[in-house]
């Protein structure tokens, strides 16, 4: 899979933080054709008594219009483009706040019902020939992920992870070939939320179950298999942390207790120690 696009980042970072929190997201794109928006460049008001600091401005703007380009083509398939070049203001605003009252530019980013509880989540580790690690790439939070989420109320953890990975993944996995990795308690860390998370091992995917995969567009943007190397520039630290811990108990055959990815001695451990 491709690397995410320039910008893209900050869309799911911030789109993920006012989902979390309910908040709803309508994203809009004001679009004229690159001439128009020239001219608009070109004839933008000067600051009174400054213009060195207008035309900076406009060679700014000139400077950013192939970023624009670039951007313009992830931008097309996650926002609705408005065309302005025939609008007034008061035609854009009137065009803006009839897309938003009809839904029609509203990202379905997946809400979680609870942003401030702690929680207890699953993950299932995938491979390929070549003994990489699948993970994924949310809509709603700027790194990769592995499959799987957040454990429900009543719901056993590794009922969870077959339910996320059929979710998520479009797969339908027998029970028994999961095996438990790894425990890692996860520390709250400002806005995101802590708890235990659960890694299991899924297994081998193989080319056929590769072509079965089917992604939900509103909530993951793609997949790909990576080596613990290239993971480390996809994943925050601590899930890198508990990514290595998980494949070295996977290679091992010793379950792994780890706290904010790092591993820990269990407390009975601890007490024979100081004994």
């Amino acid at each position: 899979m491709d690397a995410v696009p320039e910008g893209q980042h900050y869309r799911d970072e911030i789109f993920g933080a006012l989902a979390s929190n309910g908040i709803a997201v309508h994203h809009l794109v004001l679009d004229p054709e690159e001439t128009i928006l020239r001219e608009r460049i070109a004839q933008r008001e000067e600051i009174a008594g400054d213009p060195e600091h207008s035309a900076r401005i406009r060679q700014w703007c000139l400077e950013h219009l192939p970023r624009y380009r670039a951007a313009r083509r992830w931008l097309a398939r996650d926002a609705r483009l408005v065309d302005t070049a025939g609008l007034t203001p008061r035609g854009t605003a009137e065009r803006l706040a009839q897309l938003v009252r009809d839904g029609s530019a509203r990202c379905p980013i997946v809400q979680t019902t609870d942003p401030t509880g702690d929680t207890v989540a699953s993950a299932v580790l995938f491979f390929d020939e070549q003994d990489r690690v699948l993970l994924v790439d949310p809509v709603y939070k700027p790194d990769w992920e592995f499959p799987g989420g957040v454990v429900e109320r009543g719901e056993a953890p590794t009922d969870a992870a077959l339910r996320e990975t059929a979710e998520e993944l479009g797969l339908r996995l027998d029970p028994a070939a999961l095996r438990l990795l790894a425990v890692d308690w996860e520390p709250r860390t400002g806005p995101r939320r802590g708890g235990l998370r659960l890694v299991y091992d899924g297994g081998l995917l193989d080319a056929a179950a590769r072509q079965r995969l089917l992604l939900p567009q509103d909530e993951l943007r793609g997949w790909r298999f990576v080596s613990l190397e290239e993971a480390a520039g996809l994943l925050p630290p601590g899930r890198y942390r508990r990514l290595a811990a998980a494949l070295d108990a996977r290679r091992s055959g010793e379950l792994r207790y780890l706290e904010a990815g790092r591993r820990a001695a269990l407390g009975l451990a601890r007490a024979a120690d100081a004994a």
